[in-house]
């Protein structure tokens, strides 16, 4: 720039070149974005918190459609104000960070500071991956139910056990591939009650013999 004379005009959004002025063009989206904490933050030692913050955006930017990565800012680190989790997000103007403090001190963190970049992130994924977790959609009963429709079609007529046959086929994907195919749940929670009592500790006992081939 310095051997052509270039002169970069940010305000007046213009370069100018051996005298002559070229006009600046924004468009598309940016690469990256600094995201900023929205009010200020006392962080008790030795504890996290999960804090809502801004994107900064300029005039006229927008954010890419789809999710973004959020990855700690280096120069907030440099500062020794605490970690900052990655996460993965969908795009917002506010977004959610994890700040900790894993010191023995209360960190302050103003509003304002950038604590954070967000960058768009691409999904990858290939063939193999897809076939691993896909479900059938063909017109003919998975492996893993057919023996489920022979148990429980036993004393059903040809009409019912149709009826059956498509029932499960339609929520095929509500059943467990095999024995090792777990899933999960939040709509249940499963609690213990021990009343008042606290935990005990019991030594390990061995096994009788009559019953080790059987473990084994």
């Amino acid at each position: 720039m310095l051997d052509n004379s270039c002169i970069l005009d940010i305000q007046q959004q213009k370069i100018t070149i051996q005298n002559e002025s070229i006009p600046l063009v924004k468009s598309g989206h940016l690469g990256c974005f600094r995201v900023a904490v929205s009010e200020t933050l006392n962080i008790p030692p030795k504890s996290e918190l999960i804090a809502k913050c801004n994107v900064c955006l300029n005039d006229g930017l927008t954010l890419p459609p789809g999710d973004s990565l959020i990855e700690p800012d280096e120069n907030f680190l440099a500062s020794d104000r605490g970690p900052i989790g990655k996460l993965l997000v969908s795009n917002n103007k506010r977004v959610p960070i994890r700040i900790m403090n894993v010191s023995d001190d209360v960190k302050v963190i103003r509003a304002g500071t950038v604590v954070a970049n967000l960058s768009p992130a691409e999904v990858v994924t290939t063939e193999s991956d897809t076939n691993s977790f896909r479900r059938p959609d063909d017109q003919n009963l998975p492996s893993y139910l057919k023996e489920l429709l022979s148990r429980s079609s036993a004393h059903l007529t040809t009409q019912q056990k149709s009826e059956a046959r498509a029932f499960l086929l339609k929520h095929s994907a509500l059943f467990a591939l095999s024995e090792k195919d777990f899933g999960r749940t939040k709509l249940v929670k499963h609690r213990i009650n021990t009343g008042n009592r606290g935990p005990i500790k019991d030594r390990l006992r061995r096994t009788p013999v009559h019953l080790r081939q059987t473990l084994d």
